[in-house]
């Protein structure tokens, strides 16, 4: 009974100890499935590198719906941050993962806690390809909703850099594109430039215009300017004008050239004040040339003008087949030169007619144009020349000179009379002052005395051999030729029409008629009297005070009419300048009691009332 037991104990241990083992067995052939299954994937989470036992670098992996590695991250433990991110090319598998790496993110951080900008490697490029660059206190886990900046980098054949472009986040729009000079790496990328462009956008995103920095030169060298709807892409294909800069040895802007794409010519020329910064290239204007073409793209005419005098004071007329390089070379001594140096000028800023060409309303020869002014008012150059004569007389011009210029093909004397005082310049620029009005030699009053003579294709040197040899030559001209200027005659011109003198320039006051029966002596006297009358009152100067002179003129007119006899008009004409002297007087005491405006009315009624 015993023995039966005990067989019957051994027996369930038995068939229990088999069982377990069953299950064991089981067990352990579930466990070699999932560790073959995990070989498999090879789907690891983390990798974890030691030194010295100490933990140093994490690599965690992602991968993709279908197993393949997607990108890892590796973590530093001692910096307690990212330090890289690597993407894998598609179906990437872990037992390939260094050999699958397609680009690598580096990331450099702020103050050991922050993203400051991460640097993209190229593994099939061998090269780095992208810069980001993060606002502050940017942290790993939201980079990619941080990025301030994009630099995209470009290289050539040799794998030297080319060229960078800087993108913003925030205007979603480029702001620069960085070129390098030759044998740049990467690593000199930020000490190597060449030069770069700087984009300007419209209110619509479309460029308007780039500055161009050149890195030598320390400063702006060329601005682009762009048509309508111009966007990054295609920003050289819609090119509008374009202004090239040039500086001095101290990187001052010297002068600006406008270039037109559209019709491929130079447009303009914009000189500067000296010690010009770029940022004051549009309030330190001197002045600027515009250039004109023709159909076949030859310079015609150029014109420049003062920013200072905010005037036109020279035109340019070139000969055919001129380009814009030999516009300005005063060496050049071919066919294709200057024709015109400059337009010639009214000498005075100032004055009224008081007698015109070609002679005196009462008769007499009078081949210029007489202009009343002040005395020692300035007279200016009417162009680029030099004094050809200087002469004094105690009558005819009495104190006067010459002046010669050439003007292309032909040459231009100017005959200045009755000055007060001569300029000391033998040679000068158009706008220079020559010399000073007076009322010297047989004079009526203050006034200049201006003639013009033209010598049509002459040059200087011709004239000035003709002059040396009979100084009567200038003036024994073109008395047979009144009006009737030929292409190849010497003659004067006449200084009304040739400078467009109108009523608010100038007004005629000497308006006598001939058909008088005083003598020319005492008409000299009428014009003397009016003058001493007229002078030294800035009345007559004023736009009401020309009104009321242009009045007295006429009533010099109706008083010649009435005179009968010469002693009649004698005696009218020393009582009105008894009546001046009476009405200086008054005017001096009233003249703190009067504005200007009283004053000039005052002066100019009482004036009429002695005429009449």
């Amino acid at each position: 009974m015993l023995i039966k037991k005990t067989t019957t104990r051994l027996l369930f241990l038995l068939t229990i100890s088999l069982i377990m083992q069953g299950v064991y067995q089981i067990n352990a052939a579930s466990y070699d499935n999932v560790e073959k299954k995990f070989n498999e994937r090879k789907q690891v989470i983390e990798e974890i590198y030691f030194e010295s036992d100490t933990k140093k670098i994490r690599k965690e992996f992602f991968y993709n719906n279908d197993d393949s590695l997607a990108r890892s991250i590796d973590y530093d433990y001692e910096t307690k941050q990212y330090v890289s991110e690597s993407f894998y090319s598609p179906q990437a598998r872990y037992e390939n993962k260094t050999r699958e790496i397609t680009y690598r993110n580096t990331y450099q951080y702020e103050n050991g806690k922050y993203l400051k900008k991460s640097y993209r490697y190229d593994y099939s490029l061998g090269k780095y390809t992208h810069e980001f660059i993060y606002e502050n206190k940017t942290k790993f886990k939201n980079r990619a909703d941080s990025l301030r900046y994009q630099i995209i980098y470009e290289y050539k054949n040799d794998l030297t850099l080319s060229k960078a472009i800087k993108y913003d986040y925030k205007t979603k729009q480029y702001l620069s594109e960085y070129y390098y000079k030759v044998d740049t790496d990467f690593k000199e990328r930020e000490t190597n430039y060449d030069y770069r462009l700087d984009f300007y956008y419209n209110s619509d995103n479309t460029i308007n215009n780039i500055q161009e920095y050149n890195y030598d030169q320390t400063n702006y060298h060329k601005q682009y300017f762009f048509k309508a709807d111009t966007i990054y892409g295609n920003h050289f294909q819609y090119l509008l004008f374009s202004y090239l800069f040039e500086y001095d040895k101290n990187n001052f802007l010297v002068k600006t050239l406008k270039y037109d794409y559209l019709t491929k010519h130079y447009l303009s020329e914009l000189y500067y004040d000296d010690d010009t910064q770029f940022s004051e290239r549009s309030t330190k204007l001197s002045y600027y040339f515009i250039f004109y073409y023709d159909k076949d793209d030859n310079l015609v005419n150029s014109f420049k003008y003062d920013y200072k005098i905010k005037q036109f004071t020279y035109e340019y007329i070139y000969y055919p087949n001129t380009y814009y390089g030999d516009s300005h070379d005063d060496k050049i001594k071919k066919k294709k030169q200057l024709l015109f140096s400059s337009k010639l000028v009214l000498p005075l800023k100032s004055g009224i007619v008081s007698a015109t060409a070609w002679s005196y309303q009462d008769g007499g020869w009078h081949p210029a144009v007489d202009i009343a002014t002040p005395i020692n008012s300035p007279i200016y150059a009417p162009a680029n020349g030099e004094i050809l004569m200087r002469m004094t007389t105690t009558t005819g011009y009495g104190i006067h000179m010459v002046t010669i210029h050439q003007i292309g093909d032909d040459t231009f004397t100017f005959i200045y009379g009755h000055l007060n005082k001569q300029g000391n310049k033998d040679k000068f620029l158009q706008g220079d002052i020559i010399g000073y009005t007076g009322t010297t030699g047989n004079s009526t009053g203050p006034h200049l005395h201006l003639e013009i003579i033209k010598h049509p294709n002459q040059s200087l040197n011709e004239v000035k051999q003709k002059f040396a040899s009979n100084q009567d030559y200038w003036f024994g001209l073109g008395y047979h030729s009144i009006g009737n200027c030929k292409i190849d005659t010497v003659c004067r011109l006449n200084p009304i029409e040739y400078f467009n003198l109108n009523y608010q320039q100038a007004i005629a006051i000497n308006t006598v008629q001939t058909n008088t029966i005083l003598s020319n002596n005492y008409l000299d006297n009428v014009r003397k009297t009016y003058s001493q009358l007229s002078f030294g009152t800035d009345a007559l100067y004023t736009k009401e005070g020309l009104s009321y002179y242009k009045i007295i003129a006429d009533k010099v007119t109706r008083i010649q009419a009435k005179t009968k006899s010469e002693q009649e008009l004698k005696k009218k004409l020393e009582h009105l300048l008894t009546k001046k002297t009476e009405l200086l007087k008054k005017i001096v005491y009233e003249q703190n009691k009067l504005s200007n405006k009283e004053k000039d009315e005052k002066i100019n009624r009482e004036i009429i009332e002695i005429i009449y």
